[in-house]
């Protein structure tokens, strides 16, 4: 583990750098040239402010209801190190968003034909500096590895041992080792797949859907759980969690106009209304 965590420091650090060189160099040659910004370009609600605070929603529920970013919080020794450790992970956050952005919108200007997705690497290999654009680009492949093959191990790991494993009545060590060898090979094809399938769509895209789905499906069932314990029946918690991740699927392949997440909370709201009981009961 210690390994890792300087691994991950490390990692952020050429990250962090070669971004703020980079976001630099980017706004110096936007301030200087005649080309027209667009004004939704710098409107902080430049989609519009309902999509905008839907997203901010989106992000807020989805980080709530998050496990790897929740866990840091209930780990810390005490509450002064959990908010010392948002606080930092805030702070980290802004030098490595606005040069981002600054990027994002010197290739909207000078290169706009890339693909959203392919901006940033784009920027990195074709406009920035060997040097800083080497780094940045080692950088970026070291976090997909890790970003990869922690989220896929982490799916796997939920899948054989909260599902298949009750299921199938497994027992035997190699068999769980094998079935969770092939659920994380599942996962990583799976996830390789939808991204083929989408190309041309943008990164914050996946990003606020994940966290709607998230946020949709264990929300109100999560903070029932922490703050009111006993008070919503385990069957109907199950229920919540289930219908409203439904919900919120078909919310975006029907292309309803409402949120995945509203759809999400709506139905899993409706679904939680009849499980809930007034007196406490432990055990359940």
């Amino acid at each position: 583990m210690k390994s890792a965590a300087i691994g991950g420091i490390l990692k952020m650090a050429v990250i962090w750098l070669s971004l703020f060189v980079c976001g630099f160099e980017a706004y110096e040659v936007l301030a200087s040239s005649s080309v027209a910004i667009p004004p939704s370009h710098l409107d902080l609600f430049g989609r519009g402010f309902e999509v905008s605070m839907s997203n901010l929603f989106s992000m807020i529920v989805g980080v709530l209801c998050t496990q790897t970013y929740i866990q840091c919080i209930f780990s810390a020794d005490t509450p002064i190190t959990a908010a010392a450790g948002c606080i930092t992970a805030a702070l980290i956050v802004i030098p490595v968003g606005l040069p981002s952005v600054a990027v994002g919108m010197y290739m909207s200007a000078f290169d706009p034909n890339v693909v959203p997705v392919l901006t940033l690497p784009t920027y990195f290999t074709n406009h920035a500096s060997f040097l800083v654009g080497g780094l940045a680009m080692g950088g970026i492949v070291l976090s997909l590895i890790s970003s990869i093959g922690g989220l896929s191990l982490g799916i796997g790991t939920m899948l054989v041992t909260d599902i298949l494993m009750p299921i199938l009545h497994l027992q035997d060590d190699k068999a769980l080792l094998r079935l969770t060898k092939i659920s994380v090979l599942s996962v990583m094809a799976a996830a390789c797949v939808i991204a083929a399938m989408n190309r041309g769509t943008q990164v914050l895209f996946w990003n606020y859907l994940s966290m709607g789905l998230r946020g949709g499906g264990i929300f109100l069932p999560l903070t029932l759980s922490v703050f009111f314990p006993g008070h919503l029946k385990r069957g109907w918690a199950v229920l919540s969690m289930a219908g409203s991740t439904v919900a919120a699927i078909l919310a975006v392949v029907l292309h309803l106009p409402i949120d995945s997440l509203f759809a999400g909370l709506i139905v899993s709201v409706l679904l939680i209304l009849p499980g809930l009981r007034l007196k406490r009961v432990d055990g359940e």
